[in-house]
């Protein structure tokens, strides 16, 4: 049995895109956004329409099966901090990137909401990984010698 799996990059001045069937990339795609483009987005948020066109034309143009689909990955971020991994998503996840905690405002919390958006269009399992909110420091490493700064 092979599986495919839809991979979302969105960074802060593009989006990239790949189809994996088991571990061989079949589809890479990636487009560089026009920063005028992007500044008529107050919050990073509200990018979310247009990067999810990005997928549509590239599902589109490359006549991508979408209903052999197994899963569907955002890159990660925006959310409260976990360990690193691969995390299957779901709405309290969804919901915690919406809310930012860290407001750090990255064009990576649009991963997992552009996954789930695609997987209420198209079907498949979402999951989030490499997340830019990873922490794994130990307590002696969070000291700075600054009072109240960890």
């Amino acid at each position: 049995m092979s599986y495919r799996i839809f991979v979302i990059n969105p960074g802060s001045t593009s989006t990239k895109l790949s189809l994996f069937e088991d571990l061989k990339c079949v589809n890479e795609y990636s487009v560089d956004h026009d920063s005028s483009v992007l500044l008529q987005y107050p919050d990073v948020q509200d990018q979310l329409d247009y990067r999810y066109e990005v997928i549509l034309r590239f599902i589109r143009e490359n006549n991508i099966d979408t209903d052999h689909i197994d899963a569907i990955v955002g890159r990660g971020g925006g959310c409260y901090s976990v360990e690193s991994g691969v995390y299957e998503a779901d709405e309290l996840m969804l919901h915690d990137i919406r809310m930012d905690p860290y407001k750090s405002n990255h064009a990576s919390s649009l991963g997992v909401p552009l996954a789930m958006r695609m997987a209420a269009d198209f079907g498949g399992r979402v999951f989030m990984t490499n997340p830019t909110c990873v922490d794994e420091l130990t307590d002696v490493a969070r000291v700075t010698g600054i009072k109240g700064v960890y």
